[in-house]
This record gives structure tokens, C-alpha cells and sequence, in this order.
């Protein structure tokens, strides 16, 4: 959901639908909700972003992906004050590797449930090299590693 377009109003009635759907099958709903469009004008304001997850939440998502606030402090109080995880968007690409394990360490920090990486994966030379990376620093998060160390693989026969 594009909060701040011109059809607005016409994607919070759809989300609400689909919302109540998801209710009666027993299908969790994640929601995209984004502020921007032409009344936007900083789209990573952390008030903006508040009330995207505030909405989400209030139309029944079960989690909300949105970008991150700048300050990206910011969005300690707002993944603190919503029922549901926030999820942090990937963002535009980055120049390195080095800036989106910044990027998602940051995000992690500051209360994301986690990441939805695309293009800072997919559009990598080699894009398993990220992904390993990245995955390793989401997992290790709570337990005090950020070291990028090789995990063996079992295999079930």
C-alpha cells in the first residue's frame, strides 16, 4: 500500500477485504506499506512510518514491511508500539556488500523483526556470497556473534 497516493483511499478498502479474507481462511497476511506518493515528502519521516505500521496493524496484517525511519532510531519506538513484526525493506542498492550487512545490522538494532532483501541480493556478481552473509547476521543476532563464519550443512539421508 502506497500511503500518500492518489488511490489511497481505494488500496486501504482493497487491503481491508483482503484483510477480512485472510481472517475467515486462516491465512496470515504480510502487508507492504510504504509512504509515499505525490503527498509525501520525505517518505522515511518516522511519523509516515508509524502510521503505515499503525494501519497495517489496525487492518488486521499479521506483519508489516515498511522502510526504515531516518534516524533509524526511530524505529525502536515504532516496532516497540506495534502488536505486530516490523519488517524493514531492503532499500535501493547499495554499492557493497559491506554497506547492506551496515544497512541490516542497523535496521536489526533498532527493533526490526528482520529484513526483505531483493535486489541487494539478486543483482550481487554472486548473489549466494550475500546471501550466506546476510542470513548469517540476522541468526547470530541474539546470540552475540557477528562474525561471518562458515556453518556446515547436514545432510539427511
Amino acid at each position: 500500500m502506497n500511503l500518500g497516493s492518489a488511490e489511497e483511499a481505494r488500496q486501504i478498502a482493497d487491503m481491508a477485504a483482503v484483510a477480512d479474507a485472510c481472517d475467515r481462511w486462516n491465512v496470515p497476511l504480510a502487508a507492504m506499506m510504504y509512504p509515499r506518493g505525490p503527498k509525501i515528502t520525505d517518505p522515511r519521516d518516522p511519523a509516515l512510518v508509524a502510521h503505515a505500521v499503525t494501519l497495517a496493524a489496525d487492518l488486521g496484517a499479521d506483519v508489516v514491511k515498511t522502510v526504515l525511519p531516518e534516524p533509524a532510531a526511530a524505529l525502536t519506538e515504532i516496532a516497540a508500539a506495534s502488536p505486530v513484526p516490523v519488517i524493514v525493506a531492503g532499500g535501493a542498492p547499495l554499492a557493497d556488500e559491506d554497506q547492506v550487512v551496515a544497512r541490516v545490522r542497523l535496521a536489526l538494532h533498532n527493533g526490526a523483526g528482520g529484513v526483505a532483501m531483493g535486489r541487494n541480493v539478486f543483482q550481487a556478481e554472486n548473489p549466494l556470497k550475500p546471501a550466506r552473509r546476510l542470513a548469517g547476521t540476522i541468526h547470530r543476532r541474539n546470540r552475540g556473534s557477528e562474525r561471518d563464519e562458515p556453518r556446515r550443512i547436514l545432510e539427511l539421508t
